[in-house]
């Protein structure tokens, strides 16, 4: 009996022992607000650490590319890490370049399909509008044909008929210098028209007005002190109407004035009486 008390002692003492032991080492328990709060900051903490990491990888990342010199950022997206002598280098670089130059063809393929239907409308408003202007001018209405003409001519800078058209409109209406600049532009931009018999009697809306206005203009220059381009059309319209003597005088007005112009000279020449 004596021999099993101090075993008995022992073994209680050492099971004390490691209670406390086990005791000290285990944490308070903790307090119910704490334990709200920290669930509550628990994920934004989370997403603030995962942030951190992921900026410090980007980070990592970047300086490790920037260091590289081997790597090469492509306008598609894609990173090569070739060497820049190497063939896939030069296969890429062939590929970018044929790239661009494709987007430049298409480029310039839609610029000129798209100058080409602009101009193609313009011609044809043009055509309408000429077409519009000599059916006026056919039926006598003067002011409607001037404004059709006009656009035409506008619309065209480079049509010699409109531009005569639009000369007899403005003689039809009074209109004598307007008319003679009108004329002059025709044959600026088409010498050749002056030997061409143009029928510019066909126009009106009754045979022999032509000649009708050509004899109101003579009459008006002959009461005031004309231009050398008034007396130009005059000429021109005494030409058609085949009345080469008087053309030739006024062609010989215009001559005195301004020896320089290759059509007066040759409308001189030309109208040349006989025997001259």
């Amino acid at each position: 009996m004596s021999c099993i008390r101090p075993i008995h002692a022992v073994g209680t003492l050492l099971v004390g022992l490691t209670f406390s032991v086990t005791a000290f080492g285990q944490a308070p328990p903790p307090d119910a607000s704490t334990t709200r709060r920290d669930a509550t900051y628990a994920p934004a903490e989370r997403e603030r650490k995962r942030l951190l990491i992921r900026y410090e990888s980007d980070r990592s990342r970047n300086i490790h590319f920037r260091s590289d010199l081997r790597t090469f950022y492509l306008p598609h997206g894609a990173v090569l890490r070739y060497d820049p002598y190497s063939a896939e280098w030069a296969l890429e670089a062939a590929y970018l370049a044929r790239r661009a130059e494709d987007r430049a063809n298409l480029l310039r393929l839609y610029r000129f399909r798209d100058a080409r239907d602009r101009n193609a409308r313009l011609l044809n408003r043009h055509e309408a509008a000429v077409r519009e202007g000599v059916a006026h001018l056919r039926y006598g209405e003067i002011v409607p044909a001037i404004r059709a003409l006009t656009l035409a001519a506008k619309l065209n800078q480079a049509d010699p008929a409109c531009r005569v058209h639009l000369a007899q409109a403005r003689l039809a209406r009074g209109n004598y210098t307007e008319a003679a600049l009108a004329l002059r532009r025709a044959l600026e931009l088409q010498p050749k028209l002056i030997y061409v018999d143009l029928d510019l009697d066909s126009y009106y809306p009754q045979p022999g007005m032509l000649r009708r206005y050509t004899e109101a203009l003579r009459a008006q220059l002959a009461q005031r002190r004309a231009t050398a381009d008034e007396y130009f059309l005059l000429g021109f319209l005494l030409f058609q109407l085949q009345d080469y003597d008087a053309a030739h005088a006024a062609f010989a007005r215009v001559a005195a004035v301004e020896p320089d112009d290759d059509l007066t000279r040759e409308l001189a020449l030309l109208t040349l009486p006989a025997g001259e």
